[in-house]
């Protein structure tokens, strides 16, 4: 397993969340379209324990919104919160590139 394998994953996952207009796997230089999430490698580990290879990749997904107050910001972030984490967790597999 590589990053190369789980971006792909992660991406086709955020696809699938209701309401994500863009998916990207960068910084954006500019947005255009509302609410955008993007997926960057943060770190990994590397490890052999007893003879088994495990990696850990640890990413960040950002969700960008339109400025705007604070309050109405966090209102329109909530409902992502929640079904970001849920989409990833019913796609453990990452559609079968696990």
């Amino acid at each position: 397993m590589s990053w190369v394998t789980l971006r792909p994953g992660l991406v086709e996952v955020l696809e699938n969340v209701p309401g994500l207009v863009t998916i990207d796997t960068s910084v954006p230089p500019a947005v255009d379209a509302w609410p955008y999430a993007y997926v960057i490698y943060r770190d990994g580990e590397h490890a052999i324990h007893g003879g088994i290879i495990i990696n850990k990749y640890h990413a960040t997904i950002r969700v960008v919104l339109p400025w705007q107050d604070q309050r109405a910001a966090e209102d329109l972030l909530a409902p992502f919160v929640d079904s970001i984490a849920d989409a990833i967790d019913g796609q453990r597999g990452l559609y079968g590139r696990l």
